[in-house]
């Protein structure tokens, strides 16, 4: 005679599927940070591969304009300062675009958009993601007739090979600064513009107050970290005069970390000249 046994298949506890669970959520906990991290390094790649053409393009323009960076804008009346044209619609051309791309741009208007950093979203207000070192390499190029100028301290841009290796000269930024294009000022430059205020609580001031103060107004400052924009993981990659892209975290930005600030000379907007 044989006889038909049932066998029970064990399955898990609720004990069990609880401890599993939150094993399970414990570890996406660990990794997701993770997988945003090497996202943003991803994006702060590409980002960099930008800032190198724009590197290759102003050695391109300095070939062609006697070694001269462009002005970072141009005042073309003798009535006002007009601003225009700024150093971004200079550039594109080298960059296979005509002068109504912006380089950097990711405003409102798609047909202008012209490789933004990929970390920054399309916004209305910052209307650049690259700002040019400010007034001590990128500086106003203004007709010493026009009111308040003069040709001592408003005539353009440093020569690039008069510049120091070790001074950047642009990087990822974030400001209206009441202009169509993004300037990071050198702190260095004039005392209003020097450090002084901890915008992150960390002890270490990386914003000047004067700039922060009249922020995001038009024609105000150019807000956080005098324009600097960290946006890759905390850093930012910046452009050197030789076309190389390094990444700078905020603390050693604020610190100056390797006098990569480039020269200060107080009220003065010829620096390598």
């Amino acid at each position: 005679m044989f006889f038909c046994t049932r066998t029970q298949t064990a399955g898990f506890t609720l004990i069990e599927l609880l401890v599993v669970v939150s094993i399970v959520s414990l570890l996406v906990a660990l990794l997701l940070p993770a997988l945003g991290q090497a996202r943003e390094e991803a994006r702060g790649t590409v980002c960099a591969s930008q800032l190198h053409q724009l590197g290759a393009a102003f050695h391109a323009y300095v070939r062609d304009y006697g070694r001269e960076l462009p002005a970072y804008a141009h005042g073309n009346t003798t009535t006002d300062y007009g601003y225009d044209p700024y150093w971004h619609h200079v550039v594109s051309p080298y960059l296979g675009r005509d002068d109504s791309h912006r380089f950097g741009y990711n405003g409102p208007d798609a047909t202008l958009r012209f490789l933004p950093c990929p970390s920054r979203q399309a916004d209305s207000f910052f209307i650049q993601t690259y700002g040019v070192v400010y007034p001590t390499i990128f500086a106003f190029q203004i007709p010493p007739s026009a009111p308040g100028s003069s040709a001592s301290t408003f005539n353009g841009s440093a020569k690039l090979d008069r510049i120091p290796s070790s001074a950047y000269i642009a990087a990822d930024g974030q400001n209206w600064y009441g202009h169509r294009a993004s300037a990071i000022i050198n702190p260095d430059a004039s005392i209003p513009w020097g450090l002084d205020t901890d915008t992150d609580g960390d002890g270490i001031d990386d914003t000047s107050w004067e700039e922060w103060l009249h922020y995001p107004q038009p024609g105000g400052g150019t807000g956080l970290h005098n324009g600097f924009h960290p946006v890759h993981n905390r850093a930012g990659n910046c452009l050197f005069p030789d076309g190389a892209v390094k990444r700078f975290g905020l603390v050693d930005w604020a610190l100056n970390k390797g006098g990569f600030w480039g020269v200060g000379l107080p009220d003065d907007l010829n620096a390598y000249k």
